[in-house]
């Protein structure tokens, strides 16, 4: 059945009622058994000489704790919140894993603020819990939810705020580029709440970088100084939230051979047919730079739309293969293995931005990323303030370190892609790589890539990560005599990375795969063929016009331009609306299922291939068009379904 018939969008056929949820929840904090008087009294001890170890180093009135759980005991995290004065609240939390006789068990660990009056509050809490006339009408000891899975109770140091389960805590005297998250009271205003932290900083002579980010609970700054440095300053701030370490972009872009396609390339520009206007939807490419000469681009990216983070590095594709240069051509056109050798014409509804987001010749000081990505999209926004716009970045860390847990990266890709105001008409399509999985053996696919996590800020809830697979095959046997293709068509790209080492409480990641090129098999070592690749735009577009391109970043670029298409075809839907029609119209392939049927996959294997392949490869004539016998509904509304109510967070709205 031929899809091409519009989607039906439904509006105005809604109403709002108050909703109150009859379900109160399930509590996941299962208290263990305890004797309360040697388990309260070792705990009033415990408590006590951590206060008064914290004092020895600080007159504050207020302290930081440590709060260690029993084995495989999950803590009472919202009891360590006073929503009411503040006098103690929850600062962050780790997971440990740890092997006990050759068993593996969790312990949980929360960092907590107190002040005086929160420290003399848990003493009382302690107190009830030893007194049995304050029991509960059931019998059982007050605040047993809070207290009966508390191992231990020490002095909080510097290390209790690292925040990176992969990476060692730096040494003492090891100068380094320190993330530090700080608390941030005003959430509606910049009060500039960091001030007096920063002074404090420069007084002692550390090195702070310029820029910070901005989150509704916290502030985030970069410092490059030593541990030993760090806890006679910010430890005794009652500021400071958490510790990371910053992130390293990747590297990883590859040159391939290419010949001269002149022709080819003046061929398919004279069927190509420009349909922009000035107000037509953008692309936003955060990348390396552009270079915008090269003739299948020059009449869709401006040199208006064209930025850079630092002016000094000028606008151009300056990495010594190019790679937002051949970005641009898949954004454009897709994959030109598939248009280059046909004869019919090409329309082209959108343009293109250039943002310069790194240089690789000059690079940034360790940066906070996200602050860098917020200033790019900023500076698009500025150069064309009335357009829709994709943005799409396959710019990621050099490791998937966070496995699924929020950096200052994805949550400033997060805030981007939701909008300042979080409403629609302030909202972007995001559009990230999952980063790449590099293979050096045969025997390490696909091994390597189920270990590999998706890179920071592929985690990001709100965009759409992109990861790869393969129908690519065919090996030139007159050179590769004998080769074999690594993956079967259908399958995982080489250069896929995945999401299943998170736990099940993050995003499911990638959302989709596009096409990323495979390996050959040759003589027991790998290749890689131009026809295992996909063709884009040389960054050298005078004597290499062509250029073999591909990975997540390839993938990535090709669903951004499907995001670009939808919106021009559909320009009142909301960026939701067009990430959900990508989503929806993607399936699996017969290789990643196996040959199987899904409804045949026991539930393991479902979080399986949902965490390899995310919902598989889109297909965007069922993403543009309905058929008579497959039609897409679609109906946008906003409603508020939560409200806070004092410190408690009750439901609110339904439709």
């Amino acid at each position: 059945m031929p899809r091409n018939l519009e989607h039906i969008i439904l509006s105005g056929y809604v109403s709002t009622e108050q909703y109150t949820s009859p379900n109160t929840g399930r509590d996941r904090v299962n208290p263990i058994d305890r004797n309360r008087n040697s388990h309260g009294n070792a705990l009033m001890t415990q408590l006590g000489m951590a206060v008064t170890s914290f004092r020895q180093h600080s007159d504050n009135d207020f302290v930081y704790l440590e709060f260690i759980s029993e084995r495989d005991c999950l803590l009472a995290f919202d009891s360590f919140e006073d929503g009411r004065t503040g006098d103690h609240r929850f600062v962050s939390s780790k997971l440990e894993k740890v092997i006990i006789d050759g068993q593996e068990y969790k312990l949980y660990r929360a960092c907590v603020y107190l002040n005086t009056n929160g420290i003399s509050k848990f003493l009382n809490k302690i107190e009830a819990y030893l007194n049995p006339d304050k029991d509960s009408p059931l019998g059982n000891p007050r605040n047993t939810k809070l207290l009966n899975n508390i191992a231990a109770i020490q002095q909080a140091t510097l290390a209790s705020f690292w925040q990176e389960d992969e990476i060692e805590f730096p040494d003492q005297d090891e100068e380094v580029w320190w993330e530090i998250w700080l608390r941030r009271e005003n959430t509606q205003n910049d009060t500039r709440e960091d001030e007096s932290v920063v002074n404090t900083f420069l007084d002692y002579l550390i090195e702070v970088a310029e820029r910070r980010l901005l989150f509704p609970e916290h502030i985030v700054r970069m410092v490059r100084t030593t541990a030993r440095t760090l806890s006679t300053t910010i430890l005794y701030s009652d500021k400071l939230a958490e510790l990371r370490k910053p992130k390293e972009a990747a590297d990883f872009f590859t040159g391939l051979e290419s010949g001269d396609a002149n022709d080819w390339v003046q061929d398919l520009k004279s069927r190509t047919i420009n349909r922009t206007t000035d107000d037509s939807v953008i692309v936003c490419i955060l990348d390396t730079g552009v270079n915008r000469g090269h003739p299948l681009l020059e009449d869709f990216l401006p040199e208006g739309n064209m930025d850079s983070i630092k002016p000094e590095w000028g606008t151009a594709d300056t990495h010594s293969y190019g790679h937002g240069t051949p970005m641009a051509g898949s954004v454009l056109y897709g994959d030109l293995t598939d248009i280059i050798q046909d004869t019919s014409n090409i329309e082209i509804f959108h343009r293109l931005e250039s943002v310069k987001l790194i240089h690789p010749n000059n690079p940034h000081q360790p940066e906070l990323y996200g602050a860098v990505t917020e200033e790019a999209v900023a500076r698009a926004i500025i150069l064309n303030p009335s357009n829709k716009r994709v943005i799409t970045m396959a710019i990621t860390a050099t490791d998937g370190r966070d496995k699924g847990k929020p950096s200052s990266w994805s949550s400033a890709v997060d805030k981007i892609a939701f909008g300042e105001e979080g409403i629609s008409n302030d909202k972007s399509t995001f559009c990230v790589s999952g980063g790449n999985t590099v293979i050096n053996d045969a025997s390490e696919y696909p091994s390597k890539n189920f270990e590999e996590s998706i890179h920071d800020p592929g985690q990001a809830f709100n965009v759409l990560t992109i990861g790869a697979y393969t129908i690519k095959t065919v090996i030139d046997q007159n050179r590769f005599r004998g080769a074999t293709p690594l993956v079967n068509a259908g399958g995982m790209s080489p250069s896929n990375s995945t999401s299943l080492t998170w736990d099940n409480g993050w995003a499911i990641k990638p959302e989709l795969v596009m096409e990323g090129g495979n390996y050959g098999i040759h003589n027991n070592g790998l290749i890689d063929p131009d026809s295992l690749r996909l063709l884009s735009l040389g960054k050298n577009f005078r004597t290499e016009p062509l250029y073999s391109f591909g990975d997540t970043s390839g993938a990535t670029g090709m669903v951004s331009r499907y995001a670009a298409l939808l919106t021009s075809q559909y320009p009142t839907l909301w960026p939701e609306t067009i990430k959900g029609l990508l989503v929806h119209s993607a399936n699996w392939t017969p290789e990643m299922l196996g040959n199987r049927n899904i409804n045949e996959f026991p539930k393991t294997e479902l979080k399986e291939l949902l965490r390899i392949y995310g919902y598989g490869v889109p297909d965007f004539q069922k993403a543009v068009r309905s058929a008579n016998n497959s039609l897409t509904l679609i109906a946008q509304e906003s409603l508020t379904p939560y409200r806070l109510d004092g410190s408690t967070v009750k439901t609110n709205d339904m439709h």
